[in-house]
């Protein structure tokens, strides 16, 4: 029996779900999403530069096409310290909830 990797099961229901791109900037830690996206059709992944360009990308792909972009972030030591930055493209999709219904 193959087993599958949890994050070619986490991307594949985000395709099944609807979402069409992933924006990001990865790290070490996120490997195994990244080839799951490279990996797996109907879903492709736009590097950024920024967690926040990546976020507003994301927040501008579901206001574009109606349906929701992913964001992938990278973690490291400090826990959280990232997500400040992504913060701003994730506040403006979920104030304009339309998306989430």
């Amino acid at each position: 029996m193959s087993k599958k990797k949890v994050a070619t099961a986490v991307v594949e229901a985000l395709r099944n779900m609807g979402v069409r791109h992933v924006f990001g900037v990865p790290s070490g830690g996120w490997v195994d999403y990244m080839e799951a996206l490279r990996t797996t059709d109907g879903i492709d992944f736009i590097l950024a530069t920024h967690e926040g360009g990546a976020g507003m990308m994301a927040d501008v792909c579901g206001r574009l096409t109606g349906v929701p972009g992913g964001l992938l972030r990278y973690f490291r030591a400090g826990g959280d310290q990232p997500c400040h930055r992504c913060r701003r493209g994730v506040a403006r999709s979920f104030a304009d909830d339309r998306l989430f219904r």
